[in-house]
C-alpha cells in the first residue's frame, strides 16, 4: 500500500512583489529606462519569470543582472541574481552549477531572508537527489534567519519540509511535531492550500504510529479544507490517503476505498500527473488482490507498468515487478516468478544511507545548543556593522573630497582602469566556473551511463547468453533478435557517454577526437576533410572542450539541415590564437532574413564563453562558412 506525502517544495525567490506579477515586457521597458539598482532588480525580475519555463533565457537575464550589480556593488541584487541562476541550473539538470551559484549567493547577501532563501535552495536540492543527511543540515541552518523575518510562510514551508525528512527516516513522532509547527503558522495567515496538505502529513504520521482513528480524522479534514480552496492536486493526495485508510487492517473497506482511488484517478487524469497515475493504478490493483480478483489485478498493474516504462519511473517498476513476482508466486507459476524476480533484481538499489540517523541526531543537537548563539552574534554582528559604515563613510567623504581637490584628473583615471580590469577578472571567473561546472556534469552523466547502464546491460547479455542451450529450437529466432537489441542497446549507451565525454579529448587532445569523431559519420552521406597547422602541443583544456563541441554542433548541422555532400574542416594555431573554419557546400540560407536556430546560437553562446569572435557567411545555394577566432590573450589560464 503507498502513501503519498504533500512536499512544500519552494525554490525561494525574494523577488520584488510588483515586478513578479509583471509580463515579459513591460519589465523590458523599464530595463531599458532605468540605472543602477532598480535596472538589477528589474532583470532579476525578468529571470525570475523565465526560470522554470526557458530557463536558458533565465541564465541570460541574470548574468545580465551580475554585471550590473557588480558595478553598483549591489550585494542584495547579487544575491538574488545567483538564487535565479540555481534554480535555471537545477531546472535544466546541472546539479553542480545550481550548488555552485547558491553558495555564491550567501557569499553575497547580508540579509535574514537572503540568507536563509540560499540555504533552504540547497537543502531542497540535496533532498531531490536523496541526499538527507546534507538537506537536513542546510534546513537547519536555514531556521534561525526565517525565524527573524516577519513572513511567517518562509518558517511554515520549512517546518514543513523538516518534517517530511524525519518521516522519511521513521521518526513519525518528531515529524508529527514539525507538522503541527507548520499548520499552526498556517492558520495564523489562513492559507488554506497549505492547511490541507500539512493535515495530510500529519494523518500520515498518525497512521504510520498506529492511531488509525486520528490519522483517519486529519484525512477528513484535509479533504476539507482543500475543497474549500479548490486545490485539486491536495484533494487527489487526500483521496489517496483516505483509500489507504480504509484497506488497511483496522477497516477493510475495499469497496470504499476504491470510490476513493477512483476519485483522486479521475483528479490525476485531469492533471496529466502519470506518476501519480501510476500511484494509484497499483493501490487499486492491491486491492483487487485481496479480493482475489486476479484478473483485475492484472489489468491494473499492467496499466501502471506501461505508463512507468514509457516515462522511466525506475521505483515504480521495480514495485510492480516484485507484486508480479509475489503474486505469481501464489499461483505457482515458477516461470513467471523467475522472471519477474529478475527484473526486479536488475532495478534494485538502495539510496538510504545507513549514517543518515546518527548524523541527523548530530545536526538537531549543533542547532539547538547554537540557535541562541546566533542570534545574539547576528545582532551583535548588525550594530557592528553599522557603527563601522557610519566610520567608513565619513573617512571615505573626507579621503574623496581631498583627493578630487589634489589629484581628481588621474585618480579618476586609474580607477576607471582598475574597474574595468576587476569586471573583466571577476567575469573570466565566473565564465570559467560555469564551463567547468558543466562540463563536469557532462562527465557525471557519461560516467553513471557507461558504469552503471553499460554494466546492467552487459550482465542482461550474460545471463541471456547463459539460457541458450535451454531455449527450444523454435524460439531461437526471437532468442537471436533480442540478443541483437541488447547488443545494439549497449552499442548506443557507449556512443553516448562517449559523445558527452569523449576519452580521446581528454588523453590525446583536440585533433586526435576530431579525427575519431569524423571516423564515425558514413562517407557516402558526408565526406569530411580536416587540416590542421601548429597544433603538436595540447591547448587549455576548456578550449579543447569548447572547439571540439562547436565542431561536433556544426558537424551535426550540417548533416541534418544543410543537404551538403562535402565538408571542410580547418583549425591553425599560431602566436596570435586559434582559427577555425567549417565550411561546407551545402544549400546555404540567406542570414539577412533568417533567424538563428537552436545549433547556431549554441556555437554564438559557447564562443562568447571563450571571449572569441564567430563569423557566419551564407547564402541561398552557395552553402555556408562558420570562421571562429579565439586569441591567445583571452584563452583560460
Amino acid at each position: 500500500m503507498l502513501n503519498y506525502k504533500f512536499i512544500v517544495y519552494i525554490l525561494v525567490f525574494l523577488g520584488t512583489k510588483s515586478f513578479a506579477i509583471s509580463e515579459p515586457d513591460s519589465l523590458l521597458q523599464l530595463v531599458n529606462s532605468s540605472k543602477g539598482k532598480q535596472k538589477a532588480d528589474a532583470l532579476n525580475a525578468i529571470a525570475f519569470y523565465y526560470c522554470y519555463n526557458e530557463p536558458n533565457k533565465a541564465k541570460h537575464y541574470a548574468f545580465t543582472s551580475l554585471k550590473v550589480c557588480e558595478r553598483e556593488n549591489y550585494s542584495e541584487g547579487w544575491g538574488k541574481a545567483y538564487i535565479r541562476l540555481g534554480i535555471a541550473y537545477d531546472v535544466s539538470g546541472n546539479y553542480d552549477s545550481s550548488v555552485y551559484c547558491y553558495n555564491q549567493a550567501l557569499k553575497k547577501y547580508t540579509s535574514p531572508k537572503g540568507i536563509g532563501a540560499a540555504y533552504n535552495n540547497l537543502g531542497l536540492i540535496e533532498w531531490k537527489h536523496s541526499k538527507l543527511k546534507d538537506a537536513i543540515g542546510y534546513f537547519y541552518k536555514a531556521m534561525p534567519y526565517f525565524q527573524q523575518i516577519e513572513d511567517k510562510n518562509y518558517l511554515a514551508n520549512l517546518y514543513n519540509n523538516i518534517g517530511l525528512i524525519f518521516q522519511e527516516t521513521k521518526d513519525h513522532r518528531k515529524a508529527l511535531s514539525f507538522f503541527l509547527k507548520a499548520v499552526e503558522l498556517y492558520r495564523l495567515i489562513e492559507d488554506m492550500d497549505n492547511m490541507g496538505g500539512t493535515y495530510t502529513n500529519i494523518s500520515n504520521a498518525y497512521s504510520w504510529m498506529g492511531k488509525k482513528d486520528s490519522a483517519l480524522y486529519y484525512i477528513n479534514q484535509s479533504i476539507d479544507y482543500n475543497s474549500k480552496a479548490n486545490n485539486i492536486y491536495g484533494l487527489s493526495i487526500a483521496y489517496i490517503d483516505l483509500g489507504s485508510l480504509l484497506v488497511s487492517k483496522d477497516y477493510k473497506r475495499y469497496d470504499e476505498a476504491l470510490i476513493y482511488y477512483h476519485k483522486s484517478l479521475a483528479l490525476k487524469k485531469q492533471m496529466n500527473e502519470e506518476e501519480g497515475i501510476v500511484f494509484i493504478y497499483i493501490d487499486i490493483a492491491d486491492i483487487h488482490h485481496r479480493k482475489q480478483q486476479n484478473d483485475s489485478f492484472i489489468f491494473y498493474s499492467y496499466k501502471a507498468l506501461e505508463i512507468s516504462k514509457k516515462n522511466n519511473f525506475l521505483g515504480r517498476q521495480k514495485k510492480l515487478y516484485q507484486n508480479f513476482a509475489e503474486f505469481y508466486a501464489e499461483q505457482k507459476n515458477a516461470d513467471s516468478v523467475y522472471t519477474y524476480l529478475n527484473l526486479f533484481n536488475t532495478l534494485k538499489d538502495s539510496i538510504y544511507n545507513k549514517e543518515f540517523n546518527s548524523a541527523l541526531a548530530d545536526a538537531e543537537t549543533k542547532y539547538e545548543t547554537k540557535e541562541k548563539e546566533l542570534t545574539i552574534q547576528l545582532q551583535d554582528n548588525q550594530i557592528s556593522k553599522k557603527n563601522y559604515y557610519i566610520v567608513a563613510l565619513l573617512f571615505s567623504l573626507i579621503s574623496i573630497a581631498l583627493i578630487f581637490i589634489l589629484l581628481y584628473h588621474r585618480y579618476k583615471a586609474r580607477q576607471k582602469n582598475k574597474l574595468q580590469a576587476e569586471i573583466i577578472h571577476q567575469q573570466d571567473l565566473a565564465t570559467k566556473a560555469v564551463l567547468e561546472a558543466e562540463e563536469n556534469e557532462r562527465k557525471r552523466v557519461a560516467t553513471d551511463l557507461h558504469d552503471s547502464v553499460g554494466q546492467i546491460l552487459s550482465a542482461v547479455k550474460i545471463n541471456l547468453s547463459a539460457m541458450e542451450t535451454s531455449i527450444a529450437k523454435d524460439n531461437l529466432p526471437k532468442y537471436d533478435n533480442i540478443m541483437n537489441m541488447v547488443d545494439n542497446a549497449c552499442k548506443e549507451v557507449r556512443a553516448i557517454a562517449h559523445n558527452m565525454m569523449p576519452n580521446s579529448l581528454l588523453k590525446n587532445g583536440l585533433v586526435s577526437a576530431i579525427k575519431e569523431f569524423i571516423n564515425q559519420i558514413n562517407s557516402d552521406v558526408l565526406k569530411i576533410t580536416l587540416n590542421t597547422s601548429g597544433l603538436s602541443n595540447r591547448l587549455e583544456s576548456n578550449t579543447e572542450m569548447v572547439l571540439y563541441r562547436v565542431v561536433q554542433e556544426s558537424v551535426n548541422n550540417v548533416i541534418k539541415h544543410a543537404q551538403a555532400s562535402t565538408l571542410e574542416i580547418q583549425i591553425i594555431l599560431d602566436e596570435e590564437g586559434v582559427s577555425l573554419t567549417i565550411e561546407d557546400n551545402g544549400k546555404g540560407f540567406d542570414t539577412t532574413k533568417q533567424s538563428e536556430g537552436i545549433g547556431l546560437q549554441n556555437l554564438r553562446s559557447r564562443i562568447t564563453f571563450l571571449k572569441g569572435e564567430i563569423d557566419i557567411q551564407s547564402a541561398p545555394g552557395k552553402g555556408t562558412l562558420i570562421a571562429i577566432f579565439i586569441g591567445s590573450n583571452h584563452q583560460p589560464a
